[in-house]
């Protein structure tokens, strides 16, 4: 990910399920989410026209 320059460190892949059944909740996939910790630096600020 990419903000302002700055450039994050590229996430590990989630690793599969074992198993795909309705009982494991697992039948659509990996449902992973990626958190990315931005530095404050990285953020400008605009001031939009009124």
């Amino acid at each position: 990910m990419t903000v302002n320059g700055w450039v994050s460190a590229i996430p590990m892949a989630p690793t599969q399920p074992g198993t795909r059944s309705f009982t494991t909740g697992s039948h659509r996939g990996n449902n992973h989410s990626v958190i990315f910790n931005v530095p404050s630096s990285a953020w400008k600020y605009m001031d939009l026209p009124a």
